[in-house]
């Protein structure tokens, strides 16, 4: 049985919070920006937060209604005698307490009803908030529900990239106040059927930039052409005092290449890294943090290299963001881009699931920062029944510290030596001691 919560306890990722509050992870994201959901973050680290119950539940408890009935007084079991001749006190009439409330709650709900509409009517819509989308329409409201603004797009919008309810794909959205100048921008992720891009919006709907996706790489002494696409992207200060900067991933429709672009507020491209594979495509496998607590954040992608065929993560100095991965196969070598100014490299080696499973390729499919460590979990065997998932915990260093093993994969392990293609059953011993050589880390100079 798990044990209860205890009110200091820490939750150090957005999956904890999320389940603590048993909602999604997407809805805590929206509640922290919406309602003020208690969030704190280290300098610069959009990735690296965390929180702990007992403030989750002040927070739940400052969102009560007012005005609440106050407890009912406890009433002895012994009266008083009364006096001779005197007759008992009518009862005080009272409407059945159920009932009271309902007309309470029925005119608080109209006052407030009042007040936004009259509000609107006399100051017009209020700051952007939420967000809707109709066929190819934007539509902006503030928190009242008023349209601020709406935007038409040209092309029609690809559904299945925004009407789904699978918190491991990328949020499409992000309202806030982008550059510090009290205003809040909209970023909004466009796919179509032919383009994609991320598009900046003031806070009344004029389109501010447009960052779209490549048309062209060169690669392996062919162009690769068209179906690139902006898959995700994080908003967030690079360190302590400077304004919010865009990290967006691009990925080819097909499985490489992939890039790593830092926007500035204005739009500006200040970094850009080319990847033999696919970055960040997934929610949490972008993520902006100080793992090293130096003040100065790094870059964290997550994914896979198609040129080794293995789960990768990528850390890179927003500083000095530019070139392509190196390869030793020519043919996934980007041209006409400087070597790749990574900090670190880090593979993660085939499991004995991904190999008896005869997939192709294991992936990052989320990055979570616990204290001052790194977690990293790969997803094996995924293109095949026996999918499991493997955590890997890191230090400040990216060295590793210890590997955990999800239940499904235990599970998956077991079923494919039933199956006759693994001859030996699960050990977390023995799968640590074939991993754990698998795991390396490329570093760059800082």
């Amino acid at each position: 049985m798990t044990a209860s919560p205890t009110p200091t306890q820490e939750l150090n990722s957005w999956k904890e919070i999320a389940d603590y509050l048993d909602v999604t992870v997407r809805t805590a994201q929206r509640w922290e920006e919406q309602r003020g959901l208690p969030v704190k973050r280290s300098a610069g680290a959009r990735g690296n937060i965390s929180t702990t119950v007992e403030e989750l539940e002040k927070w739940k408890g400052s969102g009560q209604p007012s005005g609440s009935p106050p407890a009912a007084r406890r009433v002895s079991k012994t009266t008083s005698p009364q006096p001779a001749g005197q007759r008992p006190a009518e009862p005080a009439l009272r409407l059945p307490r159920r009932r009271t409330l309902g007309w309470i709650a029925l005119a608080a709900v109209l006052l407030a009803a009042g007040t936004a509409a009259m509000r609107h009517r006399f100051f017009g819509p209020g700051a952007p908030a939420v967000w809707t989308l109709q066929d190819n329409v934007l539509a902006v409201k503030d928190i009242d529900g008023n349209v601020v603004w709406r935007h038409a797009f040209a092309e029609r919008l690809a559904g299945s990239f925004y009407w789904t309810d699978d918190t491991a794909l990328p949020d499409t959205v992000w309202i806030g106040d982008l550059d510090g100048d009290g205003a809040r921008e909209t970023l909004f992720n466009f796919r179509g059927a032919e383009s994609s891009a991320l598009y900046c919006f003031s806070a009344r709907g004029r389109v501010r930039w447009k960052f779209e996706a490549p048309g062209e790489v060169k690669a392996g002494g062919s162009a690769i052409r068209g179906r690139f696409h902006v898959v995700n992207f994080k908003v967030a200060p690079l360190s302590e005092g400077r304004p919010n900067s865009v990290v967006a991933a691009v990925a080819h429709a097909g499985k490489w290449p992939g890039q790593i672009a830092l926007l500035s507020a204005a739009g500006k491209i200040e970094g850009n890294y080319w990847h033999a594979g696919h970055l960040g495509f997934l929610n949490l496998t972008l993520a902006v943090a100080d793992l090293d607590k130096d003040g100065a954040a790094e870059i964290y992608a997550g994914g896979f290299n198609s040129a080794r065929g293995q789960a990768t993560l990528v850390i890179l100095d927003p500083n000095r963001m530019e070139g392509a991965s190196e390869e030793a196969d020519p043919q996934y070598r980007i041209e006409g881009m400087s070597a790749g100014r990574e900090l670190a490299r880090i593979f993660f080696g085939h499991s004995c699931l991904q190999q008896a499973a005869n997939d192709t390729h294991n992936f990052v499919g989320e990055l979570n920062f616990p204290g001052n460590g790194l977690r990293v979990d790969t997803v094996e065997a995924a293109d095949t029944p026996y999918l499991g998932a493997i955590l890997y915990h890191l230090d400040g260093r990216h060295e590793l510290r210890h590997i955990q093993y999800s239940d499904l994969y235990q599970a998956m392990h077991n079923r494919l030596m039933r199956d006759g293609r693994l001859d030996h059953p699960f050990s977390r011993a023995d799968e640590e001691e074939r991993l754990r050589p698998l795991y390396s880390v490329v570093r760059g100079a800082r």
